[in-house]
């Protein structure tokens, strides 16, 4: 271990376990996790131990687990792709690699594939970009959160990121990761469905992290219809977090429908919100709470760049589960 430079930690999962994002202070070529608890206890099909090491696939990684026949044995298996160790260097490119997308099913928004490398297990962790889409070219160049994703078969869009479901019939196209969001605070996001209602309510084709309080200018172009909406600065009343949805202080109720172009219509400028303003009242700090004062007029130039490792839950991914107790150890070696 000469020349190795050691950072360590630990982890205690709350009742309702969740994935965990782990800040390091530099970059790193290798971590390992102890589950303390399950290391305790004899279960079917649990993991114990995980390793991670520059070079394995996102996602990736070994897993110790204990199976349990007539004598209980050790076995060592590669971590099932997405439930694995997600490296996150935010200085570097967001972009994975390109891979092409075989067809899509048009509710509620399956996109099948022949590999589903690095995309995350845990709903709504994983975004992807949409590219070079035919059949339904509208979508080329969306970012959208994955909700659900059958390994090497499929990925799937939520019905509250994509509300109203795909239009026409995708035949192809490619996909990447967005590995993650560019590294200034607050971030504009793409609208997707805004509802005809006193206070109206806005989707988001990614989980949007915007917060009461916030104000956003809307940008809707002619191609979405709902164009009354569009340069009105609104304040955020209300979030969402399982819909990830907002609510807004316009009555949109008498407004044209809100409704997502079709390939007939491009080109086309994509409906979105953006924060406004300049500065962030009283100084609160966005990274460390989501509380803002009413009103707040909030602008991205917080850089909240980091190195981190983000680790999923479940009995075989590096998290653990319900209150489980974890240890983890990364190193960054000068020979690796």
């Amino acid at each position: 271990m000469d020349g190795t430079i050691i950072q360590q930690g630990k982890i205690t999962q709350p009742a309702t376990a969740v994935p965990q994002t782990i800040p390091l202070r530099s970059g790193i070529d290798w971590m390992r996790v102890i589950n303390y608890t399950r290391a305790a206890t004899i279960a079917n099909d649990t993991g114990y131990e995980f390793y991670w090491q520059a070079g394995m696939p996102q996602g990736g990684g070994i897993v110790y687990e204990c199976v349990v026949a007539a004598t209980p044995t050790v076995k060592t298996a590669v971590i099932a792709s997405g439930s694995g160790f997600f490296y996150q260097d935010t200085s570097t490119t967001p972009f994975g690699t390109l891979y092409a997308i075989t067809g899509a099913i048009a509710s509620p928004g399956v996109f099948l594939t022949a590999t589903t490398t690095g995309i995350s297990a845990t709903a709504n962790t994983s975004v992807v970009r949409l590219t070079s889409l035919t059949g339904g070219t509208s979508l080329s160049g969306y970012d959208f959160s994955v909700s659900a994703v059958n390994p090497g078969v499929s990925f799937t869009v939520d019905a509250n990121h994509l509300p109203g479901g795909i239009a026409e019939t995708i035949t192809g196209g490619n996909y990447q990761l967005v590995n993650w969001d560019p590294i200034y605070y607050p971030r504009w996001r793409y609208v997707t469905g805004v509802s005809q209602a006193t206070n109206a309510v806005v989707n988001f084709s990614v989980t949007h992290g915007f917060t009461v309080g916030q104000v956003l200018r809307m940008s809707i172009p002619d191609s979405f219809g709902m164009t009354q909406l569009s340069e009105l600065a609104v304040t955020v009343l209300a979030v969402n977090t399982t819909t990830n949805t907002i609510t807004i202080d316009v009555d949109t109720s008498a407004f044209t429908a809100f409704t997502l172009p079709t390939t007939i219509s491009q080109p086309f400028t994509p409906a979105i919100a953006a924060p406004i303003g300049e500065n962030i009242s009283q100084g609160i700090n966005p990274v460390a709470t989501t509380t803002y004062m009413p009103h707040d007029l909030l602008d991205a130039t917080v850089n909240i760049g980091a190195i981190n490792m983000y680790l999923p839950i479940g009995a075989l991914a590096p998290a653990g589960q319900a209150n489980d107790v974890l240890y983890w150890m990364a190193g960054k070696s000068f020979n690796v």
